[in-house]
């Protein structure tokens, strides 16, 4: 039972970034993975996470290999790669409570779960501080303590030491040291400074360009590195002679002579110069470094084979399900947890309402100097409102909500919040299902404001009557009954709503095409700009024709079809609806076969087109 690598390579285009690489990390040790930056370390880890898919070899956890049983290996695996990253708007405890439900935990430990991190870490006084006004060294502990949350079997810390003071540093290696020996997490710990993991660390493994040249227990690893032995003298060239002549290769610097004994007693040594009359000002190993211990690298064998010794048994762990619940309420946490969502999504609704308004004012004003002129008029009634009230806000909540969606992937990669999300027990497909999930009842959401909205301005500022002539005498000749025309605006609320999930779709697929949250918005926005003017071509080719060759061409597989436009609508249905509630009784029924199926068919489409870009996608 280990965290195991297990000949991983990975390659980013020509260039190797890890090459064949076997890696072992047992319950209740400290694995130092130590090399310099760019070594392949971060890489590895990524690999191990299943944040990056391996070129070749896997990565196991328990026996779980990682991309075949995500959800098994990340409920044994916590991490904190590279920069943590975190909602700044929220506070420390909110940011850990998200998590802590992603994790799985029920609602009753979540409490006791966050209280234990933060106090591990050291944050138990500023949980409740916003992260945007923490420091790079809280912000660090902050992401200790989230790879903590669930009390996971294997920790993987990369350079967790960045930002820490030396207060800091000494409190760091305490806790990974207390993690690792006391509470039995097996922990690999990523650092180029060989003093931060020699003091804590039960073995050490060494990368360089991508190649692990050695793993080992600590003391042997730090004795390649600390063989030369540095010598401090006055009569430095005396002292450089008699060490020639015993056969030692010697380095010089001023003063100091650095020698490799090469297994020549040292005591000998020292007489010998002592004998001669140089003076010793210093005599004794030099510190091991990661140069030193790659030069001994060069010189001697390389790495040794993975331990086969038997591994402690570990206790259980408890898998969460219900992954697509977990990750439907993340999104929704993401979605309205601050006040910016919200006014999104009210914004149609308002514009509605505002628009409904203005058309109260204006048939008011029109009615008094009909009337005051004696000509007869058409009474305005709230049926006519409604497609006053819709026609604008249409628009505007489908652009919102693509837009909207299209950072639900995007967005969350490029700020990496995504990262903390999928190294959560997930299968990337149930992230992907509850954020859609989440997004479609954003959608509902809006819309029903936005229908509410619209019929209570409507309501309030008009009647829900028939259509009727107000003659010059004052009377009422009636038109068209109100009972005629509540069917009709029972179906322009029903057949608006699936254009809007289809936005909401588009916008969600380029958000899983691209990594960049702004490069998603130009995506979508450019998207439903070429969509909308295809459409427009379409039928202005369709006018042209006869009818046999125009019903044939019209755009009805075409999303704006479906809904009033900004570049000239002429057949959505709120079009159709507006010429009903205006008294036109032959108002032309369009796509009616298609009303549902072409809008959802875009929906379920860009969901479908998203898995794979998502399933293979790596997360930084």
């Amino acid at each position: 039972m280990s965290l195991l690598l297990r000949s991983v390579s990975r390659r980013y285009g020509a260039q190797l970034a890890l090459d064949a690489v076997d890696l072992e990390v047992r319950p209740g040790e400290c694995v130092g993975f130590i090399g310099h930056n760019g070594a392949g370390k971060t890489t590895a880890m990524r690999v191990a996470l299943g944040l990056v898919e391996p070129s070749s070899g896997a990565a196991f956890v328990d026996g779980f290999a990682v991309r075949r049983h995500p959800r098994e290996a990340h409920a044994r695996m916590g991490a904190l790669i590279e920069r943590p990253s975190f909602f700044d708007g929220l506070d420390a405890g909110r940011n850990l409570r998200r998590l802590a439900a992603a994790q799985g935990l029920a609602a009753g430990e979540r409490k006791r779960e966050i209280e234990r991190v933060l106090g591990l870490v050291g944050l138990a006084e500023v949980g409740g501080k916003r992260v945007g006004a923490f420091s790079q060294g809280m912000r660090q502990r902050l992401g200790i303590a989230q790879a903590l949350l669930g009390s996971p079997r294997y920790l993987l810390l990369d350079e967790p030491a960045n930002g820490l003071d030396p207060e800091g540093l000494a409190e760091m290696r305490a806790l990974v040291e207390r993690l690792a020996h006391e509470e039995g997490h097996g922990i690999l710990l990523s650092s180029h400074l060989l003093g931060e993991v020699a003091e804590v660390c039960d073995r050490i493994a060494v990368m360089k360009s991508g190649r692990l040249l050695l793993e080992g227990p600590c003391g042997e690893i730090l004795a390649r590195g600390g063989r030369a032995q540095r010598l401090v003298t006055t009569e430095s060239d005396r002292a450089a002679a008699l060490l020639a002549a015993r056969g030692l290769e010697v380095g010089r610097r001023g003063e100091e002579l650095r020698f490799d004994p090469d297994g020549q007693p040292l005591e000998e040594i020292a007489r010998e110069l002592v004998a001669a009359g140089v003076p010793l000002r210093a005599f004794a190993p030099e510190r091991a470094s990661l140069e030193a211990i790659y030069l001994g690298l060069e010189r001697d064998a390389a790495a040794p084979a993975l331990r086969e010794d038997p591994a402690p048994e570990p206790a259980p762990v408890k898998t969460p399900g219900f992954g697509v619940w977990r990750a439907f309420r993340w999104e929704l946490s993401r979605l309205f947890g601050g006040v910016a969502g919200w006014a999104l999504l009210l914004a149609p609704a308002l514009i509605a309402v505002v628009a409904i308004g203005r058309r109260a004012a204006a048939e008011a004003a029109r009615s008094e100097k009909l009337a005051a002129e004696g000509i007869f008029h058409e009474r305005a009634t709230a049926f006519g409102a409604v497609a006053h009230g819709l026609a604008p806000s249409l628009p505007l909540l489908a652009v919102l909500l693509a837009l909207l969606a299209s950072q639900s992937i995007a967005g969350e990669l490029g700020r990496g919040t995504l990262r903390n999300l999928v190294l959560r027990p997930f299968r990337r497909w149930e992230i992907l299902v509850g954020k859609a999930a989440a997004l479609g009842g954003a959608a509902l959401l809006a819309y029903g404001l936005l229908a509410a909205g619209v019929l209570g301005a409507s309501a309030w500022w008009f009647d829900f009557v028939g259509l009727a002539e107000v003659l010059p005498n004052g009377e009422l000749f009636e038109t068209v009954a109100a009972d005629d025309l509540r069917p009709a605006l029972k179906d322009v609320f029903l057949h608006s709503l699936a254009p809007l999930l289809g936005f909401a779709g588009l916008g969600f697929l380029c958000g899983a095409i691209v990594r960049q949250g702004t490069t998603a918005l130009g995506l979508t926005l450019l998207a439903w700009y070429l969509e909308a003017v295809v459409r427009g071509d379409l039928a202005e080719r369709a006018r042209d024709l006869d009818a046999a060759d125009g019903a044939a061409l019209h755009p009805r597989w075409m999303l704006s079809s479906y809904l009033p436009s900004v570049f000239g609508d002429t057949s959505s249905p709120v079009r159709r609806y507006e010429d009903l509630a205006g008294g036109v009784s032959d108002a032309a029924r369009v796509f009616q076969d298609t009303l549902f199926r072409a809008p959802l068919a875009w929906a379920v489409l860009a969901l479908l087109l998203s898995f794979p870009f998502f399933s293979r996608r790596s997360i930084s």
